[in-house]
């Protein structure tokens, strides 16, 4: 009698535990919708501040308001400081001067320092690959290449085709974008803030094209330009929320915070940075006491060089990181993604079944990307996943249109919830085994996935033996 009375006493704890977390998931999705506050949140950040590079007054307002808003909605948050390195791109100008004058739509590259005027003849090297310089007559001239890729498939990486040009002995060289719709956005000198050797600029594809027309018709083009961007090692600040849990092992919510030098920064990466902020509210709200610690970072100076990622990494690298989920132009959820970290699958595929009010239809997929915070992560072994999301081709990357106007609350609501719900299964699923790799497993997880020569190629592949 007294042992089916105990079984019947584990069983009603059970439904009480069961209806316990379903009334939890209900409150996290629901509130999401009903009490969204991020939207305003980021309307905020972007119409009374705007872009908010690293390292400008601009970026430490905006985290002035992030704590700002955290601190009303009961948020435990602190900040932690960094010293990277940021980049000033100061004023700059690149004008066309033969065959007649035009001020060209220019950017200088990330980590391009200043150079006074300078002046030349425009060469066209093409894609920019050491054999189209075959031919070519570099020296003390302004080289012009296309990031388009090439027929072969092969491609370079805009700090390799700046090397290239300067090995050539070119006074600067100017690449043109890829595709079409005026598009002249600054790309990476290269992650590490190493002052260029040589000016870089950035063009549309229409002034691009344009130029290799007149050259290929044998119309003589040249370009004056300068540029007064610096570099300087700063002191500045990621934003953090910790909910401690029963034990120290975390997961972290992470999102960068900083912008590209122009727009408002709402898709890249206010959008993120605003799904974080309704997560901590409702983790805040619902769901504070879990098995496992919850860190929601917003890192900064993503945009030159992933330095708030990797200067967290470098503090709390002893710590037991269970993984990492990185939220970066986040918008409707569609599904997720182990990124090859499948310990994580099982959980996965649950929730794409059980949350049937949200359009998961991607389900759960296997791929590993590069250039955004998760690489400071699963480049050390800590296991990394992240949000499939509905959007389509965003014209506005790293540009003038990337403004409050082109987000969506319903979407913030819609990622909220998912992210919260996400966040709190994976504090308390204790069943998950999942491990920080070694050297040795985390090369074979990349190999796997092809993105070392890339990581190399951009220097950011930790295990070159010097």
């Amino acid at each position: 009698m007294k042992k089916l009375l105990l079984c019947i006493a584990i069983l009603v704890m059970g439904i009480q535990f069961a209806s316990s977390q379903d009334e939890t998931l209900v409150k996290l999705a629901g509130s999401a919708f009903i009490d969204n506050t991020s939207y305003e949140v980021l309307r905020k950040i972007c119409d009374e501040v705007g872009a908010r590079m690293m390292g400008n007054s601009q970026n430490e307002r905006a985290v002035e308001i992030l704590v700002e808003e955290l601190e009303k909605i009961g948020a435990p948050v602190h900040l932690e400081k960094i010293r990277p390195i940021a980049w000033f791109p100061g004023v700059s100008s690149l004008k066309v001067k033969t065959p007649f004058e035009k001020e060209l739509k220019a950017f200088p590259s990330t980590q391009c320092v200043t150079f006074p005027e300078f002046e030349g003849e425009v060469v066209y090297a093409q894609y920019g690959f050491n054999e189209n310089y075959k031919d070519l007559d570099a020296k003390d001239k302004i080289v012009l290449v296309t990031a388009e890729t090439p027929p072969d498939g092969r491609y370079l990486l805009n700090m390799e085709a700046i090397e290239i040009a300067k090995d050539h002995r070119a006074k600067a060289i100017i690449i043109h974008h890829k595709t079409p719709g005026t598009m002249a956005f600054s790309t990476s000198g290269n992650y590490n803030g190493v002052p260029l050797e040589i000016p870089a600029f950035n063009i549309p594809w229409e002034e691009g094209r344009w130029l290799v027309r007149l050259l290929e018709k044998g119309i003589p083009v040249s370009v004056e330009g300068y540029t007064d961007s610096y570099l300087k090692e700063i002191e500045s600040n990621n934003v953090v929320v910790t909910f401690p849990g029963r034990v120290k092992d975390k997961y972290i919510l992470g999102c960068h915070f900083d912008s590209a030098e122009r727009g408002q920064g709402a898709f890249d990466n206010g959008a993120g940075s605003a799904v974080a902020f309704e997560v901590s509210r409702l983790l805040n709200t619902y769901a504070h006491d879990n098995y496992y610690t919850i860190e929601i970072v917003w890192f900064n100076g993503e945009e030159t060089g992933l330095w708030g990622s990797k200067k967290y990494m470098e503090k709390h690298r002893d710590e037991n990181i269970r993984a990492v989920i990185n939220m970066d132009m986040i918008a409707s959820p569609a599904g997720f993604n182990t990124s090859g970290f499948n310990e994580f699958r099982p959980l996965l595929e649950r929730l794409v079944k059980e949350l049937n009010g949200f359009d998961l239809s991607e389900g759960v997929t296997e791929t590993l990307g590069t250039n955004s915070d998760h690489v400071s992560f699963y480049r050390e072994g800590i296991p990394v996943l992240n949000i499939v999301s509905h959007r389509e081709p965003y014209l506005y990357y790293h540009e003038l249109g990337d403004t409050f106007d082109k987000v969506s609350k319903k979407y913030f609501s819609e990622a909220a919830a998912v992210v919260s719900i996400l966040m709190y299964e994976l504090a308390n699923d204790t069943e998950i085994e999942t491990y920080r790799r070694n050297e040795k497993e985390i090369t074979e997880h990349c190999t796997r996935f092809g993105v070392i020569d890339k990581l190399i190629r951009e220097d950011e592949w930790p295990y070159l033996k010097k």
